[in-house]
């Protein structure tokens, strides 16, 4: 990208600069916002200008940015809270159907809702005592597949639901990371449906006859 057209989206590069570098423990100066977009976006700005644009960001576009006292910045809040993205981060590090690479992928497109300092902490290590993840891959291509049976609609058309067919593994007592199939393998034949009326439970499974 030329440095005329990067000039022009200076702006943007600031608000990029905060999402990823400040939150309420880490604050930022105009010098270095502007040691930033000289060195990394090939960006001459006067500090003057950068107020201006924190200015625009915080009363224009709703950033919420804290400070000017001592020049220092602070980016308060986000679309996410960062203890809900924590928690995010835990359930997908705690789901045994998730395997632990799609657990650290997952991971990672959340920490991009949070700054490069909290990111950190999403990304150690959650202690769960003999924790137990699944080592399929295409898990979330299985749930795509089981809500696609589910939709009644298709390219903006009514569709039929459809039935699924499915194996039911389990652990045995004796090998905890080994999976056995149930009723010899004989397959599961289910019509999962989502109710009009959805109730607090959510999803129900219509076993037929």
């Amino acid at each position: 990208m030329a440095k005329s057209e990067n000039q022009k989206l200076k702006t943007l590069y600031v608000a990029k600069y905060f999402l990823e570098n400040s939150d309420e423990n880490y604050p930022v100066t105009a010098g270095d916002i502007t040691d930033y977009l000289q060195n990394e976006c090939g960006i001459k700005s006067e500090r003057c200008a950068i107020y201006r644009d924190i200015a625009a960001l915080r009363d224009v576009f709703g950033m919420d940015i804290y400070g000017g006292q001592g020049g220092k910045y602070r980016l308060l809040s986000r679309q996410f809270e960062f203890d809900d993205l924590r928690l995010l981060a835990e359930c997908v590090h705690a789901a045994k159907f998730i395997s632990a690479s799609k657990a650290k992928e997952l991971v990672s497109t959340i920490a991009e809702f949070c700054s490069s300092y909290q990111a950190e902490e999403l990304h150690r290590e959650v202690f769960l005592c003999d924790r137990v993840k699944t080592t399929r891959k295409d898990i979330l291509l299985i749930i795509g597949i089981i809500q696609a049976a589910m939709s009644t609609r298709e390219n903006g058309k009514p569709k039929t639901p459809q039935k699924i067919s499915f194996k039911y593994l389990k652990y045995t007592i004796q090998d905890k990371n080994t999976q056995v199939e149930r009723r010899k393998g004989a397959a599961y034949k289910v019509s999962p449906y989502a109710p009009s009326d959805c109730t607090a439970n959510g999803w129900g499974y219509s076993f037929p006859p």
